[in-house]
């Protein structure tokens, strides 16, 4: 789908987050990464959003709509719920978003369910196609009169890059998405954690992040895995744990690393 397309679908669908606020920077696979993966399903990458989160984790609806799929696939999938929305009007055209919801642990809902934006519909799994738990989010356009898939061969099936549909994508910590995309990064998008506090990322940097994306220790304290700009914080702003995660309402770790916050501390005391 095109950017237009995308930017006219945004003014009439605001997407909710699948999951509560400090899940929000789950994302670890985006749209279209990984092509040689996803060959073998005859697909031109990755088809949707991975959410990684542990097992039994509430999954939200991110819309209302109607349950029309609730089924388990050995491979794929696996434990899905698949979901249609109301009509909407697009180029002229009634279309309807289907959205499916993949690899889950648990389904709550059944075939014929009304279902209302950030209601808990399934529960997070490894069930399928996958590796780990985690939630594969995925959507494409039908046709509102007999539910065809629009654009079905472009690569992925019909599936397409909805991430720009969220209502406030600035909690994902994602600047580099939108910096890599076609759209206009949103000023709200983009706080100092997010950029790194202006520090390069070099090899050392990276694989500290990544030491500390899957640190034991680490996860099993705050029970869940840290976030991008927790990672950030604790690599480039050179905070300690209890900057971060002890206190839920200073939240000055995202705008200052810790030698300027120290500094302008001792400025402001006078010392």
């Amino acid at each position: 789908m095109n950017k237009e397309k995308i930017l006219k679908l945004r003014e009439q669908v605001k997407l909710k987050y699948p999951f509560k606020e400090e899940q929000h920077n789950a994302i670890w696979q985006h749209f279209g990464k990984n092509p040689e993966t996803y060959k073998r399903f005859g697909l031109a990458g990755h088809n949707g959003l991975d959410f990684v989160v542990p097992e039994g984790t509430p999954i939200k609806a991110i819309c209302d709509g109607e349950a029309v799929g609730v089924k388990n696939t050995k491979h794929g999938y696996g434990l899905y719920v698949r979901q249609f929305t109301e009509l909407i009007l697009l180029d002229n055209e009634k279309v309807k978003l289907d959205i499916v919801y993949g690899h889950n642990e648990k389904n709550l809902v059944k075939v014929g369910d009304k279902i209302k934006a950030g209601q808990t519909i399934a529960l997070a799994g490894n069930t399928g196609f996958s590796s780990g738990s985690h939630l594969h989010l995925g959507i494409r356009l039908v046709s509102g009169y007999n539910n065809k898939i629009l654009e079905y061969n472009n690569g992925y099936f019909g599936y397409f890059d909805f991430y720009p549909l969220f209502e406030h994508p600035n909690t994902y910590s994602n600047y580099f998405y939108w910096k890599k995309s076609n759209f206009e990064i949103p000023d709200w998008e983009i706080l100092p954690v997010d950029k790194r506090y202006g520090f390069e990322r070099t090899w050392k940097t990276y694989l500290k992040e990544k030491a500390i994306a899957f640190n034991p220790w680490l996860i099993e304290k705050i029970k869940r895995l840290p976030t991008n700009q927790e990672i950030n914080g604790l690599v480039y702003g050179y905070h300690t744990f209890e900057n971060i995660f002890k206190d839920k309402i200073d939240i000055w770790w995202k705008y200052y690393h810790y030698p300027e916050y120290k500094r302008r501390l001792e400025k402001k005391l006078g010392l």
